[in-house]
């Protein structure tokens, strides 16, 4: 039987830092999109073998695993899987169970020759007809000749499979899929136009085709509907996880603000909108004039004060133009959620002169005047000092102490940064972008003021007094962004 997954051994032990668990993506391209595929999977001294049950066929595969510990991402490639011609059914939690069904000349009748493979044991004959359910009620209304009217979203799609088995070991195959009672994947060639989807089964039909029931042949039909990608042996599916749902919000009084115990049912607080959560990540490798355009994940970044021609991305890198001081720059993009993990290097094409230049990570930022943020201050020199702050209607405060890392900053170095945003915990830290992270936070603090997603992104100021002659630019790349 041709492998219908992909194997790939995801290590961690050459990153900075320790991580436990990880997320991985997968994309058909290098560039991506990235389709968030497992959360929370564990590391045993930080690597992992992970099967990925659910990979298109025909394609190169292209995969990112992101520590959760630590933001680390490490890559890898495999495929194109070969789907040799059948149909697939494929539970993602038991791949040893997956059918695949051959398709042969006249498939009702179960057992004629002329099949793609010699003597299949499982044969393919078809889908049913397709529904496409109203999620939609109407009521009488006293008095008047129509009903009320009352709608929401189509549900997709109702229909079902029909296939044959020819051997008695056949049909207990079908029980070793269908007994588990979850989810199952089914992938068609391209030719019936079906994109791969999940779906849920319902009842089993068997049927003994032949006039003598001792024969073996059987005939079996199950109705699917299509439902959201399970990511784990977790109850749920990605974005009504009732497992993970504590982990986020532990308490009802933790959701974010506005969200009910309706959002809990219909899957819309893990991942509103009913997308999964997926981390935000953004190399710049495009070229964009009067903007920053949209990142690597797809999300538009909204850039604030300043003109449109301030914001470019050119050269690998998104720059912030300072054509005069005593300013700000401010790049956002939406926040996947509450918790946030923000990564990225930066770099100034210069060490400030007569007054102090700032570097900043922007958390659950309501717009450039209210959010949480970590700065690291380059002072007049090259001196360097890292704090923890909040701007909330445009007052500055400080949250906790001043980290000095002992660096002192030189024209065009590249530094990395990361904040952390967990609850009412901040944490953040700096280091050289050509140095191994440092395992430990350096600056801890401690805040309740805000507590919704919002946005995150990146920020640059340049003081009054910085006497340097133009262009100041502050560059960034590398951009990160996850729960």
């Amino acid at each position: 039987m041709p492998v219908s997954y992909a194997v790939i051994d995801v290590d961690f032990t050459g990153a900075p830092g320790t991580d436990t668990s990880y997320a991985l993506e997968r994309a058909t391209t290098a560039t991506g999109p990235y389709t968030l595929i497992a959360v929370a999977v564990p590391l045993l001294a930080e690597q992992d073998v992970y099967t990925d049950t659910t990979a298109p066929f025909s394609v190169p595969l292209y995969y990112r695993a992101t520590g959760d510990q630590t933001g680390a991402v490490t890559t890898y490639t495999a495929g194109p899987l070969d789907q040799a011609g059948q149909v697939w059914l494929r539970d993602p939690l038991r791949p040893w169970a997956d059918l695949a069904l051959d398709f042969c000349d006249a498939a009702q009748s179960g057992h004629v020759p002329g099949c793609t493979q010699p003597n299949p044991e499982l044969v393919w004959v078809g889908l049913g007809d397709e529904r496409w359910r109203a999620d939609a009620g109407l009521f009488d209304v006293l008095n008047s000749e129509t009903p009320a009217d009352v709608w929401a979203r189509r549900k997709h799609t109702d229909t079902s499979i029909i296939f044959f088995t020819r051997t008695l070991a056949a049909a207990d195959r079908v029980y070793e899929l269908f007994t588990a009672g979850g989810p199952l994947f089914l992938q068609l060639p391209p030719e019936y136009g079906w994109s791969d989807a999940f779906v849920q089964p319902g009842d089993v039909a068997m049927s003994r085709i032949s006039r003598d029931q001792r024969r073996p042949e059987r005939r079996w039909e199950v109705p699917i509907t299509v439902v959201d990608r399970p990511l784990g042996p977790a109850q749920g599916t990605a974005c009504a996880n009732w497992c993970a749902l504590p982990d986020a919000y532990p308490t009802y009084g933790d959701l974010p603000s506005g969200l009910t115990l309706a959002d809990l049912a219909g899957g819309n607080v893990l991942c509103p909108g009913g997308e999964p959560v997926e981390p935000i990540s953004d190399t710049f490798s495009r070229t964009v004039a009067a903007g920053w355009g949209s990142t690597d994940t797809g999300q538009p970044w909204t850039n604030l004060s300043g003109a449109a021609s301030d914001y470019n991305v050119t050269g690998g890198v998104g720059t912030q133009l300072h054509p005069v001081t005593g300013m700000y720059r401010t790049s956002l993009v939406p926040a996947p959620s509450a918790n946030q993990n923000i990564r990225a290097d930066f770099a100034f094409n210069f060490v400030p002169t007569g007054d102090a230049v700032g570097a900043y990570l922007v958390g659950r930022a309501v717009d450039q005047n209210t959010f949480y943020t970590c700065r690291l201050t380059i002072g007049a020199g090259g001196a360097t000092a890292l704090s923890l702050r909040k701007r909330i209607a445009g007052v500055e405060t400080q949250i906790g102490a001043t980290f000095a890392p002992g660096l002192v900053y030189t024209a065009g170095a590249r530094y990395s940064m990361r904040l952390s945003i967990q609850g009412s915990t901040l944490t953040a830290k700096v280091w050289p972008g050509s140095a191994p992270e440092p395992a430990g936070w350096q600056v801890t603090g401690v805040d309740t003021d805000l507590t919704a997603a919002q946005s995150g992104g990146v920020r640059s100021a340049v003081n009054p007094g910085v006497s340097n002659p133009q262009p100041l630019v502050a560059s960034w790349d590398n951009f990160w962004m996850g729960p």
